[in-house]
């Protein structure tokens, strides 16, 4: 990964001014991991992906996974699931369509292609498919987590995926996809536009985002040890060269993350677990604006199926000024 080097803006003292931090409001969801906040028809909704049973963890016992929305404000459900049987996921709206992208679900048969598809709605009720979006060449060995953004050209795909050590450095790594109307995707070359393909760096679950001619990228390293993932934040003008931020990792966890800002939402038991669970990880995250603020969600827990749980925190000024604010 070729990142920039910014070591004599930290001598000179030419660092940023953040008078604005990221406030974290608690958890809105127990035994979820991948969510994105998302403004449709002017509602603020949740688009999450609801393990299958032999991922979940207490209280879920879904035969299958799916993707559903739910308002963020109420906790309801909103709109029909899609996605059955389908795995991670990101959710654009663009116009009038709400386009969710996810990967197919193959956890013990390494022949099968690992495969990203697409679903598309106007009306978060009738699902179009649109199968086989992007389907990845060797060595690239699976698609895990995706994320969507809106360019100057039309949409870039960021995809979590992982390769032989002598490509990916040993850990997970990123693609790029590109298109021009969010159904047929071109992969771009591997060798060229590639996040984090060395042994210093792994690009878990990241989140893209484009504003003034560049790509913001938060994603996940791994850094630190001990099984703990922090959210880091770089920015790119070519997906080739990388810049980080000067304030990472964004956050980290504490006890915040067990806030719960609508306790009526959970069971007993499930307040007991909320308090009582391990808590070393913040990942997972994704972000939108809504009413001139950045909402963003996230995962904390232990990044195992004996603890996960999304929480959300605001900041007090819009998207462009949040990214920009790290820089």
């Amino acid at each position: 990964m070729k990142t920039v080097d910014y070591k004599n803006r930290l001598w000179t003292g030419k660092m940023p001014i953040r008078e604005k931090k990221l406030q974290k409001k608690g958890t809105l969801r127990v035994g979820i991991c991948e969510s994105t906040p998302i403004v449709w028809k002017g509602e603020l909704l949740m688009a999450e992906w609801t393990r299958p049973a032999d991922m979940s963890t207490i209280g879920l016992s879904n035969a299958v996974g799916y993707i559903r929305f739910l308002n963020l404000k109420n906790g309801e459900q909103v709109g029909e699931p899609c996605g059955e049987n389908r795995s991670f996921m990101c959710a654009i709206a663009e116009g009038d369509t709400m386009y969710v992208i996810c990967t197919r679900r193959f956890p013990d048969d390494e022949s099968q292609d690992h495969i990203i598809d697409i679903y598309s709605s106007s009306d978060l009720v009738h699902w179009e498919e649109h199968l086989a979006v992007i389907t990845l060449p060797a060595p690239l060995k699976k698609a895990f987590n995706t994320s969507v953004c809106k360019d100057a050209d039309g949409f870039t795909m960021i995809i979590e995926t992982n390769a032989p050590r002598e490509i990916s450095g040993g850990g997970f790594m990123a693609v790029f996809a590109k298109s021009t109307d969010m159904i047929h995707w071109e992969l771009l070359p591997f060798d060229r536009f590639v996040f984090c393909n060395d042994a210093d760096h792994s690009a878990g679950n990241p989140t893209i985002r484009y504003l003034d001619g560049y790509y913001y990228i938060i994603y996940n390293d791994r850094i630190m040890s001990w099984w703990r993932f922090m959210p880091y934040i770089v920015r790119t003008p070519d997906l080739e060269t990388y810049e980080p931020g000067l304030y990472n990792p964004m956050f980290m966890p504490d006890d915040d993350d067990k806030l719960m800002p609508f306790p009526e939402r959970f069971t007993e038991e499930e307040r007991a677990y909320i308090e009582t669970a391990v808590d070393t990880n913040n990942s997972d995250s994704d972000l939108c604006e809504y009413e001139g603020k950045t909402i963003l969600t996230y995962n904390w827990g232990n990044q195992r199926a004996s603890g996960n749980f999304i929480a959300y925190a605001e900041y007090d000024g819009g998207l462009e000024e949040f990214l920009k604010s790290w820089f």
